[in-house]
């Protein structure tokens, strides 16, 4: 009986001691839980609570408080020519000293640093300006500060910026734009002062955009005054630079293909019957590239773009094309209306006669030529093909039977040679001049010039700044 007494107490012994161990092994990391969370809840209460969100943390109520200012662009999400917007994505750091909120670490266990929610706390209240959604961005953002024990506080609330720039088209695509977004306090600048640190805009996370590269960034500080009173600004400027290859390749460098080959018109034979149609062809696809790039642009008429001038007059030139062309046409109708329809049977029956007589009295002529002077010989010599072979025979005959100097004969052979090359200058020169007297020759030549005086000055204004 006492035996089993004894046994009873020790297992009692034994479960007693497991217990004080797993408290012993429990309690202090539960007691210093509860002790940084009870550090924590007393520091937010100690730092929070006892102030006024309203004031600003300065001891000395009449000095400003100093806001540092950072932009974190992260992309540039679209540009509106025609509404003139422009989207970005960013983040801002807003930083100042905080003198009210600073606590002994410790005092809290060692905590140095809390997250309090916007609302908690004091923050300076901005407004974008030139926002084309609402002027208070920050109104209702929850993104967390960070106040640490030495009173630095830190805020960082990011959102779409939408704002207006206006958007200089001139030179379009050859275009570079200079936006400025404009950040200002509700206070007056007596009471907060920016400050840019840096004076750009932070760009280590910024994506590439594929219709624009972003050049250059400034942030600078100004004091605009509306009715008398003064406010602290910060002015964001981005200096933007069109991509040009993509229209150049979709629609400049077609308007310019189908302006260049609408000549080919005067080329076309005038009896094929497609000369109007192909005309007619290339202003209507013209003026839908034309149609197509005044849809991309504002409709504005302050900054004209060179690019709507240039096509303007292409079109303008492919209209004259076909106004010449139609008329051209219609003169050559005429024309044939008023001739005979028997001048053309009378000139293939006469034509055949006329080269049969031609043929037959050369046939008959007998060169007899009279020897004296050079030139005197050849005003004898009719304008044969054989003429040269005849002479050579009849030269060796009476040199035989004559006392002719060498001279003569040689003078003889070179006057003929250049008669000979002045025939074929003369036939060159009667070629050109047939060209030159075609009037579908000449307006080929007119309109490609016209072209191409427009096209240089039309490129040389879009690429030059």
């Amino acid at each position: 009986m006492r035996e089993s007494i004894a046994a009873v107490h020790v297992t009692r012994m034994c479960v007693a001691l497991r217990l004080f161990f797993y408290i012993g092994l429990i309690s202090p990391s539960a007691l210093i839980l509860a002790s940084t969370y009870n550090d924590s809840a007393r520091l937010y209460a100690d730092i929070l609570k006892p102030f006024d969100i309203r004031i600003r943390p300065l001891k000395n109520q009449s000095e400003p408080i100093t806001v540092y200012f950072q932009m974190f662009l992260l992309n540039i999400l679209n540009i509106d020519e025609v509404t003139q917007q422009v989207d970005l994505n960013a983040w801002i750091n807003f930083s100042w000293v905080d003198e009210l909120r600073t606590w002994d670490p410790s005092d809290y266990d060692r905590v140095s640093l809390i997250h309090p929610m916007p609302l908690d706390t004091w923050r300076p209240r901005i407004l974008v300006s030139n926002s084309v959604a609402k002027r208070d961005l920050f109104e209702d953002d929850y993104t967390p500060l960070y106040i640490s024990s030495d009173g630095r506080s830190k805020w960082f609330p990011g959102t779409i910026f939408s704002i207006s720039c206006d958007i200089d088209i001139r030179h379009y695509p050859f275009d570079s734009q200079t936006c400025t977004m404009y950040i200002m306090t509700q206070d007056f600048a007596t009471n907060i002062n920016f400050y840019p640190d840096p004076s750009t805009v932070m760009t280590g996370n910024f994506k590439r955009n594929g219709e624009w590269d972003l050049m250059s960034t400034q942030v600078i500080t100004s004091t605009p005054t509306f009715s008398n009173a003064a406010f602290s600004r910060l002015e964001i400027s981005m200096v933007l630079k069109r991509k040009p290859v993509f229209f150049v390749v979709n629609t400049l460098v077609p308007t310019m293909f189908i302006s260049a080959i609408s000549s080919i018109v005067f080329i076309l034979p005038e009896d094929s019957g497609e000369r109007a149609s192909f005309a007619i062809t290339m202003l209507l696809s013209l003026s839908v590239f034309l149609s197509t790039v005044s849809s991309q642009l504002p409709q504005n008429s302050e900054n004209f773009p060179i690019i709507i001038s240039y096509l303007f007059s292409l079109l303008v030139l492919n209209g004259t094309t076909v106004f010449v062309t139609v008329l051209h046409l219609r003169c050559r109708q005429k024309k044939k209306e008023s001739t005979p329809k028997s001048t053309g049977k009378e000139a293939r029956h006469v034509g055949p006669v006329l080269s049969a007589r031609r043929k037959r009295h050369f046939h008959n002529v007998s060169i007899q030529p009279i020897w004296g002077s050079g030139e005197k010989q050849l005003a004898a010599i009719p304008g044969e093909a054989n003429v040269g072979q005849s002479f050579q025979k009849q030269d060796i005959a009476q040199r035989k039977n004559s006392l002719i100097s060498d001279g003569d004969v040689t003078l003889a052979r070179e006057t003929t040679t250049d008669h000979s090359k002045q025939r074929n200058n003369s036939h060159g020169n009667s070629v050109v001049m047939a060209y030159l007297k075609d009037p579908n020759v000449l307006l080929f030549v007119f309109i490609n010039t016209a072209w191409l005086i427009l096209t240089t000055y039309f490129l040389v204004e879009l690429i030059s700044p």
